[in-house]
């Protein structure tokens, strides 16, 4: 069964949105150089001074505990698959990957425990300077 393109409201029952999503996921090509760029995005979670990511406040080198895991960066291309789908599209961009970078990766990021309480205040920033430091293909 080929990926749909379109579905109207409430035509796809329940039962099908496994198949659905695993069909979009299959027909939703990532080129390397994509997979590539979304390696560097994950490394620099973990390393973020080593990516050049300064925030005004905080010394970046000693921000992080923990990166993302593997985990998160398969759930930042699989999301990005799916927004570049619903754009009507059968490859994903680096715009699809920057899109929904912060929604899959900001909540997987595990900062010193002295920086923890400050999450609100540092994860958007944090992300965004990621973003800004990590050239695009």
């Amino acid at each position: 069964m080929a990926v749909p393109q379109t579905l109207a409201g409430a035509l796809l029952a329940h039962r099908d949105l496994n198949d659905i999503a695993a069909q979009i996921q299959r027909g939703v090509q990532t080129s390397e150089a994509l997979q590539k760029y979304a390696l560097e995005l994950w490394r620099a979670t973990a390393a973020p001074a080593d990516y050049g990511v300064r925030l005004s406040d905080l010394d970046t080198a000693q921000l992080m505990l923990a990166g993302a895991s593997p985990r998160g960066m398969s759930m930042l291309l699989r999301a990005a698959r799916v927004t570049a789908w619903l754009e009507g599209r059968d490859y994903a961009t680096p715009e699809d990957l920057q899109a929904v970078f912060d929604v899959t990766i900001a909540h997987r990021l595990c900062f010193q425990p002295v920086y923890e309480m400050r999450r609100p205040e540092i994860a958007a920033p944090l992300i965004a300077g990621i973003l800004g430091s990590v050239a695009a293909p």
